[in-house]
């Protein structure tokens, strides 16, 4: 009697993991206050090649190039219109990434959709999603966003077509204390920007995590304001933490004291666009720290794409153009 106690806890037991490593997988439809039907309207993207590692060298597609390097990073190159070269970075935890193409604003050039795994399990973010979105000289345009997603043969699931207009609309979803956070993001012109209100409702939705499936929209009560510039800003300073390597303070002013960093939840985009072609850094990865050094050595002026959210500032992109300000000294 007591083996078959025993056996029963040890089975309950497993099957609640699992069922906990199941929502850490991806989205969780019993928390979206849209409708499930929402991610049926999916946007059409191509496969390039599921689970890149090392292994597998650089994957050539369209004249770009995707490669998982040792260092569990990820390269994406390729060269634009005039020929000048692009570069991009990124941090990959888990050593793999998967990668989709399409034309996600419908401007006529191919776009990238890479899925950079976590390796986080529970509740932690399992994924963050790189898009690369290409303006009309030929330049990839970044955007990096963290949450929980779902893959699987005919690309991500949370690129869908809301409005019918056959440009892509991604639901995205994270988790912030008790609430699971929906919001939704728009492609138009290699850009992507935040929605404001759906179907009548003020965006982000807040719904509370129950012990069964719950759609019911809460009213949001985060603080947010914005702290980003258009033009102006030097990088005085880049102090990096030595307690955690992962994040430096970007100091531009006073008022603009930022964190940069590459968390579960949150990673900072880095941009360093010149004539000779566009350098990218996501994350925390070496090429990060050499940007943003760059970028303060040389007094370029930046844009930050920054927010402080109750008492939390946090930067997501940070991009410098040469030609403004001359080399320092």
């Amino acid at each position: 009697m007591r083996a078959q106690l025993a056996f029963l806890f040890l089975l309950c037991l497993f099957l609640l993991v699992l069922a906990s490593e199941q929502h850490a997988l991806g989205f969780e439809a019993d928390y979206l206050p849209l409708g499930k039907e929402i991610l049926s309207r999916r946007i059409a993207q191509r496969l390039v090649q599921d689970g890149i590692t090392n292994a597998d060298g650089a994957v050539s597609f369209a004249s770009k190039s995707v490669r998982v390097n040792s260092d569990n990073s990820v390269s994406v190159f390729g060269s634009d219109r005039a020929g000048k070269p692009w570069t991009l970075v990124a941090d990959a935890p888990a050593g793999s990434v998967s990668a989709w193409s399409g034309d996600f604003d419908k401007n006529g050039t191919d776009d990238l959709v890479l899925f950079v795994p976590s390796g986080a399990g529970q509740w932690q973010p399992n994924a963050k999603v790189i898009l690369l979105m290409f303006e009309s000289s030929g330049r990839p345009i970044p955007w990096c966003v963290d949450g929980f997603f779902t893959v699987d043969k005919y690309g991500l699931k949370e690129l869908v077509d809301l409005d019918d207009d056959r440009k892509a609309e991604m639901v995205h979803q994270t988790r912030s204390g008790p609430y699971w956070i929906t919001s939704v993001f728009t492609s138009q012109n290699s850009r992507w920007r935040a929605l404001q209100s759906l179907a009548g409702q003020t965006l982000p939705f807040q719904t509370q995590f129950t012990t069964k499936a719950n759609h019911s929209i809460r009213n949001s009560s985060n603080s947010i304001s914005s702290l980003s510039n258009t033009s102006g800003l030097c990088l005085d300073a880049v102090d990096w933490c030595k307690q955690d390597p992962c994040s430096s303070v970007l100091v531009a002013s006073k008022e603009h004291r930022m964190r940069v960093n590459s968390s579960l939840s949150h990673t900072t985009v880095v941009v360093l666009d010149e004539w000779r072609g566009r350098r990218i850094a996501i994350g925390s990865t070496r090429f990060s720290r050499r940007l943003l050094e760059e970028m303060s050595f040389r007094r370029l002026q930046v844009v930050l794409s920054s927010e402080e959210r109750n008492r939390k500032r946090t930067t997501s992109l940070v991009f410098a153009r040469t030609g403004s300000v001359g080399y320092r000294g």
